[in-house]
């Protein structure tokens, strides 16, 4: 998450916010190509916004619009990396309210939110941005999204009605751990998902720890 330092009303009584400054560019902007990303990298900045996540569940608050257009890579000076970082809360809410706008209209991103959020219920949890963590690993992996459809209506159809398409099908060779982890996260029905963004961020450093000591072994 993007830190926030002070928050204030200035000498004429104007509100202020003080936001860690960044620098670098959104994960959408690095997708534009339409390649994958490498494996590793996409697997790190999961982790990355999953346990961004963590700490947004802890406080209550249920983001609701995890996607590449919301993911900042920021080039960090002071740690010499890149490191993930979950902007936009404009949708996020706690698990009591409810999704619909006074339109009555679903709110959130089609190909992103899960079922039970493209219909709009009440009492979402934790797994509404699990789902949306998933299918943005997927997107990273395959340059592609699990659902189809010209539309935004047509995406939230799919999304009710039919299951993702599975990752194998764009690439055979995460089939196993990899593929496994990133289509629970998926599951149509939230109980059958990680239970949490923790849970799915441990998830996928076994999975990230296992390919290292693959490849490793591989080199032996």
């Amino acid at each position: 998450m993007t830190e926030l330092y002070e928050v204030g009303r200035s000498d004429e009584g104007e509100p202020f916010l003080i936001m860690e400054k960044l620098e670098g560019r959104a994960l959408s902007h690095l997708m534009r190509s339409g390649e994958p990303l490498p494996l590793e990298q996409s697997l790190s900045i999961a982790m990355e916004i999953a346990a961004g996540l963590e700490a947004v569940h802890a406080a209550g608050v249920l983001h609701r619009d995890v996607k590449p257009e919301n993911i900042f890579l920021h080039e960090d000076p002071d740690e010499e990396r890149t490191v993930a970082k979950l902007l936009d809360f404009g949708l996020a809410g706690n698990a009591e309210e409810d999704l619909l706008t006074e339109a009555q209209r679903t709110v959130g991103t089609p190909g992103y939110m899960p079922p039970e959020q493209a219909r709009g219920v009440d009492g979402l949890d934790e797994r509404v941005d699990v789902y949306g963590l998933g299918v943005t690993l997927y997107e990273m992996l395959t340059a592609a999204l699990p659902t189809e459809g010209s539309t935004g209506r047509q995406m939230i159809e799919a999304v009710v009605k039919y299951p993702p398409t599975p990752i194998t099908y764009f690439r055979p060779d995460l089939a196993g751990s990899v593929g496994d982890v990133i289509m629970r996260a998926l599951s149509m029905k939230r109980e059958q998902r990680q239970a949490h963004a923790r849970a799915l961020r441990l998830e996928l450093a076994r999975v990230a720890e296992s390919l290292r000591e693959r490849d490793v072994l591989g080199r032996l």
